[in-house]
């Protein structure tokens, strides 16, 4: 409840006042409720300084398409995908966007079947921190 407060305390802050704060902690989750800009340290060297949703999007390369098909099961063989499930006619694919583009994925679908809805997943910012902390050594 503590946590939640000061959350809550340190955004109406910012919000009423445009204060500027710096904020320093481990736990991904306060820094993408609270933060907009990040700069990461590794030993004293600046790794990283720009916004959050950047750094997520840069750094984290994993996503996952959730597709409700309507009609046959597509086959993926020929796509470089990490794993894909069907059940209940939903489509899971999980793939690496340095290596596949939802464009891709999404056309090769189309032209073997027919598509109800889409959902788009990505990894979030503990990720894409651990990949930039490993590129930093």
């Amino acid at each position: 409840m503590v946590r939640n407060a000061v959350s809550e305390y340190l955004l109406e802050l910012t919000k009423q006042n445009g204060t500027t704060i710096v904020f320093t902690s481990h736990d991904m989750q306060d820094i993408k409720s609270l933060c907009q800009r990040l700069l990461v340290l590794k030993k004293g060297k600046s790794l990283y300084y720009g916004s959050v949703n950047y750094a997520i999007n840069k750094y984290q390369s994993r996503r996952s398409l959730e597709l409700e098909v309507d009609g046959k099961i597509p086959d993926l063989s020929d796509l470089p995908v990490k794993r894909y499930q069907y059940q209940n006619q939903i489509l899971t694919i999980d793939y690496d966007s340095n290596c596949l583009s939802t464009k891709v994925i999404m056309r090769h679908i189309l032209e073997q079947t027919q598509i109800k809805s889409v959902k788009t997943h990505q990894g979030g910012l503990e990720e894409a921190m651990q990949s930039l902390m490993s590129k930093g050594d």
